[in-house]
Protein backbone atom coordinates (compact mmCIF):
# COMPACT_ATOMS: atom_id res chain seq x y z
CA UNK A 1 0.00 0.00 0.00
CA UNK A 2 1.63 3.53 -1.08
CA UNK A 3 1.93 5.34 2.11
CA UNK A 4 1.51 9.03 0.78
CA UNK A 5 -1.55 7.83 -0.61
CA UNK A 6 -3.18 6.44 2.96
CA UNK A 7 -1.21 9.96 4.23
CA UNK A 8 -3.71 12.12 1.94
CA UNK A 9 -7.13 10.13 2.75
CA UNK A 10 -6.14 10.22 6.40
CA UNK A 11 -5.48 13.39 6.13
CA UNK A 12 -8.68 14.18 4.16
CA UNK A 13 -10.82 12.10 6.51
CA UNK A 14 -9.66 14.29 10.19
CA UNK A 15 -9.74 17.39 8.07
CA UNK A 16 -13.50 16.55 6.91
CA UNK A 17 -14.22 14.95 10.58
CA UNK A 18 -13.30 18.49 12.30
CA UNK A 19 -15.64 20.47 10.45
CA UNK A 20 -18.53 18.32 10.67
CA UNK A 21 -20.38 20.91 12.59
CA UNK A 22 -20.77 23.24 10.15
CA UNK A 23 -23.88 24.75 9.58
CA UNK A 24 -25.68 22.86 6.66
CA UNK A 25 -26.21 25.13 4.23
CA UNK A 26 -26.30 26.13 0.51
CA UNK A 27 -23.14 27.96 -0.03
CA UNK A 28 -24.96 29.98 -3.12
CA UNK A 29 -28.29 30.82 -1.72
CA UNK A 30 -27.75 29.38 2.13
CA UNK A 31 -31.03 27.50 2.01
CA UNK A 32 -31.23 24.80 4.20
CA UNK A 33 -33.55 23.11 2.45
CA UNK A 34 -31.36 20.24 1.09
CA UNK A 35 -30.92 16.65 0.67
CA UNK A 36 -28.30 13.80 0.18
CA UNK A 37 -27.35 13.01 -2.66
CA UNK A 38 -24.20 10.64 -1.72
CA UNK A 39 -21.98 9.80 1.15
CA UNK A 40 -18.26 9.43 1.25
CA UNK A 41 -15.84 8.09 3.83
CA UNK A 42 -18.63 8.38 6.81
CA UNK A 43 -17.90 12.35 6.88
CA UNK A 44 -18.50 13.76 4.04
CA UNK A 45 -21.89 14.21 1.45
CA UNK A 46 -22.95 15.18 -1.26
CA UNK A 47 -25.49 17.49 -0.51
CA UNK A 48 -27.97 19.04 -3.48
CA UNK A 49 -29.91 22.72 -2.63
CA UNK A 50 -33.90 22.33 -3.28
CA UNK A 51 -33.71 26.02 -3.51
CA UNK A 52 -31.03 26.24 -6.44
CA UNK A 53 -30.25 23.08 -7.78
CA UNK A 54 -25.95 23.46 -6.80
CA UNK A 55 -24.53 20.21 -5.40
CA UNK A 56 -21.76 20.53 -3.35
CA UNK A 57 -19.93 18.89 -0.79
CA UNK A 58 -20.01 18.91 2.56
CA UNK A 59 -18.04 19.84 5.20
CA UNK A 60 -16.60 22.02 3.22
CA UNK A 61 -12.84 22.86 3.71
CA UNK A 62 -11.76 25.91 4.99
CA UNK A 63 -10.73 29.30 3.88
CA UNK A 64 -7.21 29.07 4.71
CA UNK A 65 -6.80 25.29 4.30
CA UNK A 66 -7.76 26.23 0.29
CA UNK A 67 -5.86 29.09 0.20
CA UNK A 68 -2.67 27.14 1.24
CA UNK A 69 -3.60 24.17 -0.45
CA UNK A 70 -4.03 25.73 -4.25
CA UNK A 71 -1.39 28.58 -3.46
CA UNK A 72 1.08 25.33 -2.49
CA UNK A 73 0.02 22.11 -2.57
CA UNK A 74 -1.70 21.84 -5.77
CA UNK A 75 0.13 21.25 -8.48
CA UNK A 76 -1.80 22.35 -11.75
CA UNK A 77 0.74 20.08 -13.82
CA UNK A 78 -1.14 17.11 -12.69
CA UNK A 79 -4.64 17.84 -12.80
CA UNK A 80 -6.23 17.28 -16.07
CA UNK A 81 -8.94 19.85 -15.82
CA UNK A 82 -6.33 22.70 -14.99
CA UNK A 83 -3.42 21.45 -17.18
CA UNK A 84 -2.74 23.42 -20.31
CA UNK A 85 -1.04 21.40 -23.00
CA UNK A 86 2.28 22.25 -24.50
CA UNK A 87 1.78 23.24 -28.09
CA UNK A 88 3.49 20.13 -29.26
CA UNK A 89 1.44 17.80 -26.96
CA UNK A 90 -1.69 19.59 -28.19
CA UNK A 91 -0.36 18.96 -31.83
CA UNK A 92 -0.63 15.41 -30.93
CA UNK A 93 -4.00 15.13 -29.52
CA UNK A 94 -5.08 16.84 -32.67
CA UNK A 95 -3.00 14.25 -34.98
CA UNK A 96 -4.75 11.22 -32.54
CA UNK A 97 -8.40 13.21 -32.43
CA UNK A 98 -8.57 13.41 -29.11
CA UNK A 99 -8.88 10.05 -28.62
CA UNK A 100 -7.86 10.31 -24.81
CA UNK A 101 -10.50 12.82 -24.02
CA UNK A 102 -12.83 10.18 -26.15
CA UNK A 103 -11.94 7.31 -24.05
CA UNK A 104 -13.12 9.51 -21.11
CA UNK A 105 -16.25 10.54 -22.32
CA UNK A 106 -16.97 6.86 -23.78
CA UNK A 107 -16.31 5.68 -19.66
CA UNK A 108 -18.73 8.56 -18.45
CA UNK A 109 -21.27 7.22 -21.26
CA UNK A 110 -21.15 3.61 -20.36
CA UNK A 111 -21.64 4.60 -16.45
CA UNK A 112 -24.71 7.12 -17.14
CA UNK A 113 -26.09 3.68 -19.30
CA UNK A 114 -25.67 1.57 -16.22
CA UNK A 115 -27.91 2.72 -13.40
CA UNK A 116 -26.28 0.45 -11.12
CA UNK A 117 -22.86 2.53 -11.76
CA UNK A 118 -22.40 6.40 -11.14
CA UNK A 119 -19.41 9.16 -10.77
CA UNK A 120 -19.18 11.75 -8.28
CA UNK A 121 -16.26 13.88 -7.69
CA UNK A 122 -16.23 15.27 -4.36
CA UNK A 123 -13.02 17.18 -4.87
CA UNK A 124 -15.55 19.40 -7.64
CA UNK A 125 -16.39 22.27 -5.20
Amino acid sequence: MNFNNVRIKAGYFIRSAKNIFQEEKCPYCDSKDLTVEDRKHMVTKLLKCKNCQLSFRFPKDTDTFLKKFYQSNYDVDTHIITKIPSDDELARQMDENFQEVRNVVKYIKAVNNNPDLKIVDYGCS
